[in-house]
C-alpha cells in the first residue's frame, strides 16, 4: 500500500512566544524531515493563518502574552479555510481544566511541557496520519457522490426514453 505522505511534504505551523521552545521542537521536528514555520505570538499566527492556511498540523501554546492559544485555536475552527487544519496545544498548563478546555476548543491533543520528544514525534505522526487519512476518505466521499449523480443521471435518462417507447407501444396498440 502507497503510504499517504512523506513526511517532507508536510508543513507543520509551531507557534509559541518563547522563542527557546520554537528552536526545540523546530530542531526535533526537522530532524524528522518536516516543514516547520512558526510564531511568536498569537496574533501573528493568526496573520500567517489568514495568508497561508494550508499547514498540515499546528502546534499550539497556551501561554502567550498578546492572544492566547485558547482565542488562536477559537480564531483557526472558526474559518473555514483552517477549521480542519489538527491542532496539538503544547503547553506548560497541565490542569485538568486547561486539558478539558483545550479539547472541547478543538485541538485533537494536548501535550505538557516539558515533553518527551519520542512522545511529541508519534503524537503529531498519528494526528498527520488521522488527518491525511480523513482528507482521503472525503476525496473518496466526493468521487463517489459525483458517480451516483452521473448514474442517476443515465437512468433518468433511461427511464424519459422508456416512458416515449412505452407511449409508442400504446399509440400502436389503439392504432391495430
Amino acid at each position: 500500500m502507497k503510504p499517504l505522505y512523506q513526511n517532507k511534504d508536510i508543513h507543520i505551523f509551531v507557534v509559541d512566544d518563547n522563542s527557546k521552545n520554537i528552536q526545540i521542537i523546530g530542531q526535533i521536528l526537522l530532524r524528522q524531515e518536516y516543514n516547520v514555520s512558526f510564531a511568536s505570538g498569537g496574533a501573528e499566527a493568526i496573520e500567517i493563518l489568514t495568508r497561508q492556511p494550508d499547514f498540515d498540523l499546528i502546534l499550539l501554546d497556551i501561554l502567550m502574552l498578546e492572544v492566547d492559544g485558547f482565542d488562536v485555536c477559537d480564531t483557526i475552527k472558526k474559518n473555514d479555510l483552517t477549521k480542519d487544519i489538527p491542532i496539538i496545544f503544547l503547553t506548560a498548563k497541565s490542569d485538568k481544566e486547561s486539558v478539558i478546555k483545550g479539547l472541547q476548543k478543538g485541538a485533537r491533543d494536548y501535550v505538557v511541557k516539558p515533553f518527551n520528544e519520542e512522545e511529541l514525534i508519534l503524537r503529531v505522526k498519528t494526528q498527520i496520519e488521522l488527518n491525511k487519512q480523513r482528507e482521503s476518505l472525503e476525496n473518496i466521499n466526493r468521487y463517489l457522490e459525483d458517480k451516483v449523480q452521473e448514474k442517476t443521471s443515465e437512468i433518468r435518462d433511461a427511464n424519459k426514453k422508456l416512458a416515449l417507447l412505452e407511449n409508442a407501444k400504446s399509440e400502436f396498440l389503439t392504432l391495430i
